[in-house]
């Protein structure tokens, strides 16, 4: 006779990746560790690691010395984080039947007959951890990437024991990972026949999703109950299958490579060209050689996972750690002290204005032992970037991510570049009083002769207004929808009247700026002529009278003039 008695069990193990930094296994050697990276790139793959925390066997190498003693970066993000992992996930050994191995980070669950249970997702490529504030780090995964995991657990038979005459002993029968499954926002993606070595590959969308890495894992032991010699019973025989669910999930930011792009010509034949995207990015390339670059905020590093710098082995004896034989690592961004920046430097191509949200340094966030430039105060994230240069070409334009392998052209964004037209500003004297004169100033399209309205104060690409300013001596003022403005003049004098546009990047359509000069002296009219008179008889008529009377005077004392003898 015999019975199957099922259990079902779950276990939800939730992925933290700690900044913290504590005791790590030492990185292997560069050179040395038979993965596909050169011994240069794999010098690189080692920030947040001590200096005394590096193998040393052997003499040092000039890469390998300048890996133990600073952090190298990089102006883009790099690919050797997903051809390492590549390899190191190969590293994972499991524990064999008597013993579970699982990273210190996982929280693995105990059943019964099946131990120390846990699927752990080893890496996520390409993806980038983001530092962005001090409590703002996003973890950026490709639209499409792969995610590499370990499984493993152990079997606890229980040990044959002797109750009322009674004897019980239990034998494995089969145990097995039944099948290890890849859920998107809980939906299954991809199956798998037991592995303790699972990768998928994966495609995200939306702006958040939870990747997780999911493992079914069975037993089935029987028991063989024997009756007491004297007892007229027959041994029976049962069947116990067990299986467990064991799961981890890391939730994701998706990342989204969608820019926006404005091409303008300037009347002199110069180019420019502003993008803007929503999400953190690395810059663009003007040229198909890349050559001419213009770089955002962001700078990248690689470093280990702080969930894998140990390993935990589970046994009936205990638990024993050791540094991990696996060494997954990732990219991470940084704003930059170095950045933005034009390529090749202090000549063309010219950055115009970079603009984005503002927030303050995450230096603090960073990994204790990482050492790079990051910025020491506010920030701006640099959502959009315009440049000016002598000749740009759309369909040469690349957009690249912050995430490696993410990019884009933007010639299908641009239909045709738009043409800054030329502006002409006048200003012409239209009335004069005693106190002052008033100027007419006039702007207006060059080639149409359309009044320009600068009455809008918040113009964007968006509405399509036009804005800017005229300046005339210390005063600015807005032309009205005939596109003339007025302005009072009290002191006499040359005045230049200037037009100074918005940029292209906020309006359309955007105008070069003009001059123009007006002059006022009271004396350019009749009615300052007659004033100068009136003033000129008031002040010299004092002194005609004055000089009559001394003249008088004298000749009364000197006995001449009429009358004297």
């Amino acid at each position: 006779m015999g019975r199957h008695i099922l259990l079902v069990a779950s276990c939800l193990l939730v992925a933290t990746l700690s900044t913290a930094t504590a005791a790590a296994a030492a990185p292997p050697r560069p050179g040395t560790t038979g993965s596909d990276l050169t011994e240069s790139e794999e010098a690189t793959l080692w920030s947040n690691t001590p200096s005394d925390s590096w193998e040393s066997s052997g003499q040092q190498t000039a890469v390998h010395e300048i890996a133990t003693q600073t952090d190298l970066t990089f102006t883009e993000p790099p690919d050797t984080a997903r051809r390492w992992n590549r390899y190191a996930h190969s590293r994972f050994q499991p524990g064999g039947i008597d013993e579970s191995v699982h990273p210190e980070s996982a929280d693995p669950y105990s059943g019964p007959y099946i131990k120390d249970a846990h699927a752990s997702i080893f890496s996520l490529t390409p993806s980038t951890w983001t530092y962005i504030a001090p409590n703002e780090t996003r973890l950026y995964a490709a639209p499409e990437g792969r995610v590499r995991g370990a499984v493993d657990y152990r079997i606890d038979v229980p040990e044959s024991k002797t109750e009322d005459g009674w004897s019980h002993s239990w034998e494995l029968q089969e145990h097995d990972i039944k099948e290890v499954r890849l859920l998107i926002d809980g939906e299954v993606i991809e199956t798998k026949n037991g592995t303790h070595r699972p990768a998928f590959s994966y495609a995200l969308d939306g702006h958040q999703a939870e990747i997780t890495l999911e493992a079914r894992i069975e037993a089935t032991l029987q028991e063989t109950v024997q009756p007491p010699p004297e007892s007229d019973r027959t041994t029976e025989r049962f069947t116990h299958r067990r299986w467990v669910t064991v799961w981890n999930t890391y939730t994701v930011d998706v990342y989204d490579l969608d820019p926006t792009a404005v091409s303008v010509v300037y009347p002199d034949g110069r180019e420019g060209i502003s993008i803007a995207q929503a999400q953190p990015w690395q810059g663009y390339t003007l040229d198909a050689g890349g050559d001419t670059e213009i770089r955002g905020i962001w700078r990248f590093f690689t470093a280990r996972s702080q969930d894998w710098r140990r390993l935990v082995a589970s046994s009936d004896d205990g638990t024993t750690t050791h540094e991990s034989h696996a060494l997954p690592v990732y990219v991470h961004a940084y704003p930059s002290e170095m950045a933005p920046l034009a390529k090749p430097e202090h000549t063309d191509p010219t950055i115009l204005r970079r603009w984005g949200t503002t927030h303050d340094s995450p230096s603090p966030s960073l990994p204790e032992h990482v050492s790079a430039e990051v910025v020491s105060g506010p920030y701006n994230e640099t959502y959009g970037m315009g440049v000016r240069a002598d000749q740009i070409d759309p369909e040469e334009v690349t957009v690249n991510g912050i995430v490696h392998g993410t990019e884009t052209g933007v010639s299908q964004m641009i239909a045709e570049p738009q043409r800054i037209r030329e502006a002409e500003l006048s200003a012409s004297v239209t009335e004069t009083t005693d106190a002052g004169a008033t100027v007419l100033v006039e702007l207006e399209d060059a080639e149409t002769g359309e009044p320009i309205d600068l009455r809008s104060r918040h113009a964007s690409a968006r509405d399509r207004n036009r804005s800017g300013y005229i300046e005339l001596g210390e005063t600015r003022v807005r032309t009205n929808a005939s596109g003339q403005a007025t302005v009072q003049l009290t002191s006499p004098g040359a005045y230049s009247a200037r037009y100074v546009p918005a940029s292209w990047i906020d309006v359309y359509p955007a105008y070069d700026g003009d001059t123009d000069s007006v002059r006022w002296h009271p004396l350019q009219t009749i009615g300052g002529w007659i004033e100068l008179g009136v003033r000129f008889g008031m002040t010299v008529l004092p002194l005609a009278v004055a000089y009559y009377a001394g003249r008088t005077l004298a000749s009364m004392f000197t006995g001449r003039g009429d009358g004297w003898t």
